[in-house]
């Protein structure tokens, strides 16, 4: 009898459960950290960015490997100084690849020349430029961002109007003319060719929000993994906030475009207070399930208005102590790994059928319904057992 409430339980919630044994269990811990916004955009970026490698250059883990961080890539930013002058207002842009900006750009090439940096499409721009020139008039930070001298911190930006794959000049927000979400993406991709020489194979939607049409073009287009936080969020509500996701992804599904989705859901923001010992809970963590640690820590830790001086020592404190606790940890880009998992590289992807049936159990008790089900049956005590051994 019990033997078949067991059963029923794990057959009520046999598709979550089956998708946490499909995704790949890795053999050994990995760290990846993930920094967004860096690009077009003040020129303290560039000194901040050379700060920040030298950092992770002092690093190596037993396999001479050193930390990599992924640079979310933004193509260009509002030049507002030459939009000022300009009657009427019109969006004009200053490129990356502009001569205002070749202190930042050669430290961004300089990082990946090092190994240390890896690139990552974020966007063209950190907003949708018609949204941003829509509410110019007529929403007050908008208009006061557009006012400031020089090249801008997007951060400065509301939430909503940093998301750049809809339309919130109006909230709830709107879905984008797909045809106008095709041409960006050809664009953009076309824009970051000619400044690094290579298409782009990785990217990283603005505040994780972005619609199907989105993810069909960015596929399209050539971008082959998508990094996401477990979830897409396809709009705005009229607050402002995410609306609800519409899908929810765990590392390695696909998506109707055969895109490929990573999952980054590790904060690690020395500027908002974030310490070491957060960032080695939430590895362990990881390290259980058989996952990669991809961690997201913001370009706002180490320049503009919100940066701190300690956040470099708190970034290398935390690295030597993971280092010490892990000493088989190891590093790579996130390129790399979505190359492990579509590849099913033996070296890195678990095959052990006890190790992966303790990483399968782990995953599983995550699911609050699962395990509510399997503590009424019983059935947790198996599953305690299996995430033991």
């Amino acid at each position: 009898m019990l033997a078949v409430i067991w059963l029923a339980v794990l057959a009520c919630f046999a598709r979550p459960l089956w998708a946490r044994w499909r995704e790949p269990t890795f053999s050994s811990p990995i760290l990846i950290l993930e920094s967004d916004d860096w690009g077009a955009g003040p020129t303290a970026q560039a000194a901040a960015l050379t700060a920040l490698t030298a950092v992770l250059d002092k690093f190596r883990n037993r396999h001479q490997e050193q930390p990599v961080v992924t640079l979310g890539i933004v193509l260009e930013v509002a030049d507002r100084d030459a939009m000022r002058v300009e009657e009427p207002l019109r969006y004009i842009a200053a490129s990356l690849d502009s001569p205002p900006l070749v202190a930042v750009l050669n430290s961004i090439k300089a990082g990946i020349s090092a190994g240390v940096c890896a690139p990552q499409l974020h966007g063209a721009a950190h907003y949708w430029p018609d949204t941003l020139m829509r509410l110019a008039t007529t929403n007050t930070p908008v208009h006061a961002w557009l006012a400031q001298p020089g090249l801008g911190w997007t951060e400065a930006l509301p939430a909503a109007v940093q998301s750049r794959w809809i339309d919130v000049s109006t909230l709830p927000s709107l879905t984008l003319d797909e045809a106008d979400v095709r041409a960006a993406v050809a664009n953009e991709i076309k824009h970051w060719t000619s400044i690094f020489g290579a298409p782009p194979t990785v990217a990283v939607p603005t505040t994780f929000v972005w619609t199907e049409a989105v993810e069909t073009a960015l596929a399209n287009a050539g971008i082959q993994t998508l990094v996401t936080p477990g979830a897409r969020y396809p709009g705005r509500g009229a607050d402002g906030r995410l609306v609800a996701a519409d899908r929810r992804m765990l590392n390695g599904d696909r998506g109707d475009s055969g895109i490929l989705f990573v999952v980054r859901d590790i904060y690690f923001e020395p500027a908002l207070g974030h310490t070491e010992a957060g960032l080695l809970e939430a590895l362990a963590e990881k390290i259980k399930r058989g996952r990669p640690a991809l961690v997201e820590m913001h370009r706002f830790n180490f320049c503009g208005s919100n940066a701190l001086a300690t956040s470099y020592d708190v970034l290398a404190q935390a690295l030597e102590t993971v280092l010490a606790r892990w000493p088989n940890l190891r590093f790579m880009s996130t390129e790399a790994l979505a190359s492990h998992i579509r590849t099913q590289d033996p070296r890195w992807i678990e095959s052990r059928l006890i190790r992966r049936l303790s990483a399968w159990a782990w995953r599983a008790l995550d699911l609050g319904n699962f395990r509510r089900a399997a503590m009424l049956s019983g059935l947790i005590l198996p599953l305690l057992l299996l995430q033991r051994l």
